[in-house]
This record gives C-alpha cells, structure tokens and sequence, in this order.
C-alpha cells in the first residue's frame, strides 16, 4: 500500500473517534441527478430507496442521465424518474469525445462525460443539486447544505495522486491535495454559482471553453487521471464548506438485498453502502 494511502487510512481512523457537532439542514430544495448506463440498472431501486429515505432536504424530482435505451426508460417509469438523454446536455454522445488511456487505450469517454455532466450545473431547476452514483445507498440521514449555508462533503481516505496533478495543472497556482482526506464519497453537492465561478476561472486562465481545458489537460498515460469530485471540492473555499466522513462499506453484488434488510445489518456502523462493480468483476 501506498504510504500516502496509508497515513489516509490511519487519519480517516482517528477521525471516527472523534465526536462531531450535530448539523442543522438548510431550508432548501435541491434536486438529485444520477448519471448511468444499463449495468447500473442492478442497484438503482436501492439507491433510489435510499435518496428518498435519508435525504433531509425537499426534492420534488430525481433526474436519471443516460442514453436512450427502453430498459432504463421503463426504470424510470416504474420508479418515477424524470429521464434525460445524456446526449442533450453538449449536443453530441460520449463517444464522440474519443478519449482512449492507458497502455492498453480504454474507452474512457463515458467516464469523463458523466463527469462533464455533473460539472455542467445544466440540470434541474434548483441552485444546489446533489449527484449521487447509481452504486451508492444511503442508510442513514443525510444532509449537504447546513442552516448557515455551508457544503456538506462527505470524505473518505481515498488517495490517488493524479487527481491532484491535474488539479494543480487547471488551477495552475494553487496547492493541491488542500485537505487531509478525499473528496470522492460518491455523492456530492453542487452549487450552480460555484459551478459558474469555477468553470469561468478555468475559461480564463486556458483561454478556453472549460470542457475543452479539462479534456486537454487529461494525462492519456492514466485511466483515472481526473475526479470531477476531487477538483471540485477542493476548489469551494473552506470557510464555506463542513467535512464529515461518509461511513461507507462496500458489498459484492452477488446476493440480492431488500433496502430494509441493508438497514438492518450495517446501519448501526455505516451511513452508507456501495456496490462497486469492480469486486464482481462485471464488464
């Protein structure tokens, strides 16, 4: 294991233990965006189950991002889901971005297109939105705007430095990682403003549009060589943001769980659960 891995994951422990001041939530209406693709289908209902169980802000409408295609428009039917094609937020499709990484040149441009999405700030009606992954499920209460308008981030102890080396590159100046733990929690809040201001900064300082900066400052030797959820949580001021550790626990995807039965079982320890395909080995 990596040291600075390491010294996040011995951080991440000592901060459990260290009791927190219970937060208000802010009077808001927020709206909630999951990107996804067909395989994501599997655990939706649950993540669904969860956003609506323990998020303590008013949200009218869950907005689902992905292509056309009839299986997760009936998903979106049967869980009352507002459907928006992905290809109508830039005007073309994730595979038009031809970004290929790696020894290996993995198709990488769904990945960074959802990642575009959730930086777009294009969506939804509201001024903050939370993005949420399909994988992910809430078990306990969330909230992401306190009473005095501060961000909530969720954090864990994640540590991959390219993340950071592409955030230093945008932002040219400024030192990065600027906190101890990762932003990357799976879910984020977002706010429309901020989204505005950052995109606008990245504008100016490349002399360009921001998709094209981010795309263009891309490390095509790295598969994961950006997190739309690293660079912004890094770039909101700290005097406008609470952290708090997002409690997490990952399961394989090979049992079926009801929603009551994951409360059930790791609730008392965790805030959240998340299926990552990855431990499945899923294509």
């Amino acid at each position: 294991m990596d040291i600075r891995t390491l010294m996040r994951k011995l951080i991440y422990n000592v901060f459990k233990l260290i009791p927190r001041q219970k937060i208000i939530p802010a009077d808001v209406e927020i709206d909630i965006i999951i990107p996804l693709i067909q395989k994501d289908l599997i655990i939706l209902p649950l993540c669904i189950e969860g956003i609506r169980n323990c998020i303590t802000h008013n949200f009218y409408e869950i907005y689902i991002v992905a292509p056309k295609d009839e299986l997760i428009l009936d998903y979106c039917k049967k869980l009352n889901l507002v459907f928006i094609d992905e290809t109508s937020i830039f005007g073309y499709a994730p595979n038009e971005l031809k970004i290929f990484t790696g020894n290996n040149k993995n198709n990488r441009s769904g990945w960074i297109f959802q990642q575009l999405i959730k930086l777009s700030g294009v969506i939804g009606k509201n001024r903050y939105f939370l993005c949420i992954d399909a994988d992910h499920v809430l078990i306990k209460k969330h909230s992401f705007i306190s009473s005095c308008n501060k961000h909530i981030f969720y954090q864990s102890p994640e540590y991959h430095k390219p993340y950071y080396d592409i955030i230093q590159k945008l932002f040219r100046n400024k030192k990065y990682p600027d906190s101890c733990l990762s932003y990357i929690s799976h879910k984020m809040i977002f706010d429309k403003i901020e989204l505005s201001k950052l995109q606008k900064s990245l504008s100016e300082l490349h002399n360009a549009n921001w998709i094209s900066v981010i795309i263009n400052s891309l490390d095509f030797n790295e598969d994961s060589g950006f997190s739309e959820f690293e660079m912004y949580g890094s770039y909101i001021n700290k005097n406008m943001k609470i952290l708090r550790l997002w409690k997490n626990i990952n399961l394989l995807r090979n049992k079926t769980y009801s929603y009551d039965e994951i409360s059930k079982l790791y609730s008392r320890k965790f805030n959240a659960v998340t299926f990552p395909e990855h431990l499945n080995h899923i294509s």
